[in-house]
């Protein structure tokens, strides 16, 4: 598949890329108020620049929720053998993209720095039900937890009692920094929600970035919530002196090639559940370390301090960390991890045994190829209900 023309345009173009971003002002991106109107296109859609039309004579809003991203999430295999279609060497244009001016610094910021953050996405009261079945989860696979150490008792299972003191479950997985990874009833809400797997915002961007954004598949890799738990809480699975220290640096993966520098092949999304403040946790990141070889040029650290409902999006490779939790409060963000067709995470395995004793609660998650449209701006959006949300 073709690279997006908007894609190969910066790739092509590197004087075209900002500099890598110094401070976490020069990482916010995102549509202007314009292109946010109730039922517009979506970001980055050319139909943009008629924005002002979106109001009808009447002065009233017009909304057209498109239906036709919704479910489409369908399980299926992706071809092993696919690779990254080649950059041909051309001509340099100097043609500006056709995309909004919001958006092509959207995909140039992230391009270089391998991180940003988009304000509002997510309306409130969808963020609002998100957390509570967050919570509601978090607190169900506790008690489950807590079941499977009598089991492991009264059965003398070592290996079992292995398990729950690490923390070492496909719905439940305990990591450095204090940080609790659930992956529960991913075939539920708010994971069925088409505002949120296919967001008018977000959706076009990662599209974009992955090279799909002229058609083609996406692969949703997989979803769930990231908890940084409290200061307040003690973790038994975690020496005491470790309890206050923010995660290690890593990247989720390294490059698929190792001859020079390549588009982003995954990128993660994060939806703060709660704000994002220097205290609960918030993840930090060294911008451009995401580049092939250039590790050592990009020493600049920063965390990103957001609000609830906002998105924060990053490349797969790019060098962060969670930090301590050093508030009263636990803190939730969900996240989604978006890639091309092809690929496959064999770093991030999980343990295939479940946490939860019925089987009907906690299906397993295949992967998913995202064949749909993004939502126009707002639409799309539901609580736990079913009921429609509306900004």
């Amino acid at each position: 598949m073709d690279l997006a023309p908007n894609l190969l345009y910066f790739l092509q173009s590197n004087d075209k890329l900002p500099p890598v971003a110094t401070n976490p002002e020069e990482c916010i991106i995102g549509p202007n108020i314009e292109e946010r109107l109730d039922g517009a296109p979506s970001w980055g859609n050319s139909s943009n620049e008629q924005g002002s039309k979106m109001m009808n004579n009447n002065g009233r809003k017009r909304k057209q929720c498109s239906q036709d991203a919704v479910d489409h999430l369908d399980d299926g295999e992706t071809n092993a053998s696919g690779s990254i279609s080649k950059i041909e060497d051309s001509k340099k244009d100097d043609k500006i993209p056709t995309k909004s001016s919001t958006f092509n610094q959207g995909v140039g910021t992230f391009l270089s720095s391998g991180c940003c953050i988009i304000p509002n996405v997510l309306p409130p009261s969808f963020v609002s039900s998100c957390k509570q079945k967050a919570t509601s989860d978090l607190s169900f696979l506790h008690s489950e937890l807590q079941s499977r150490k009598k089991e492991a008792i009264a059965t003398n299972s070592p290996h079992l009692l292995a398990a729950v003191q690490r923390g070492d479950f496909r719905e439940l997985v305990k990591r450095d920094g204090k940080r609790c990874d659930v992956r529960f009833q991913l075939d539920r809400f708010p994971f069925t929600c088409p505002g949120l797997i296919y967001n008018s915002i977000i959706f076009p961007l990662v599209r974009e970035l992955l090279g799909c954004g002229g058609g083609g598949e996406v692969s949703l890799l997989y979803a769930g919530v990231m908890w940084a738990l409290s200061d307040e809480k003690n973790d038994s699975a975690c020496p005491a002196q470790q309890q206050r220290q923010p995660q290690k640096w890593h990247g989720d993966g390294g490059h698929l090639f190792h001859h020079a520098h390549m588009p982003p092949h995954c990128i993660n999304v994060f939806y703060p559940l709660v704000d994002i403040t220097p205290d609960n946790g918030g993840t930090e990141f060294i911008p451009g370390s995401h580049i092939f070889g250039q590790f050592d040029m990009h020493k600049n650290e920063f965390g990103l301090c957001c609000k609830a409902g906002d998105a924060i999006l990053f490349d797969y490779r790019v060098k962060h960390r969670g930090g301590a939790n050093l508030s009263i409060s636990d803190r939730p963000v969900l996240y989604l991890a978006y890639a091309k067709s092809f690929f496959r995470d064999a770093g991030n395995v999980r343990s295939g045994n479940s946490l939860v004793s019925s089987p009907s609660l906690s299906p397993v998650w295949v992967s998913r190829m995202l064949s749909g449209e993004p939502m126009r701006m707002n639409c799309g959006f539901e609580d736990s209900n079913g009921n429609a949300i509306t900004s």
